[in-house]
């Protein structure tokens, strides 16, 4: 329960602050780099109750001397 309250953590965080970021022009890129519902060894992964899991590795790129805009890192 505690892995799948993680993954769905991370699934918001990424996935709402780049709603957020593309109402304008951002500084911000992502570039997704794999995305995929098998496993390492391609085997599928377990569903979930609402259906089939997707994994998906960005790479998210800061520019210099910014802030990024849904975290409070300064």
């Amino acid at each position: 329960m505690k892995r799948r309250t993680l993954i769905i953590s991370i699934c918001v965080w990424l996935l709402l602050p780049g709603h957020v970021l593309a109402e304008e022009e951002s500084p911000y890129q992502a570039e997704v780099l794999s995305k995929t519902s098998s496993s390492w060894n391609g085997s599928t992964l377990p569903d979930y109750p609402e259906g089939r899991p997707e994994v998906t590795i960005l790479r998210i790129t800061i520019p210099p001397e910014r802030n990024c805009p849904f975290t409070s890192i300064r």
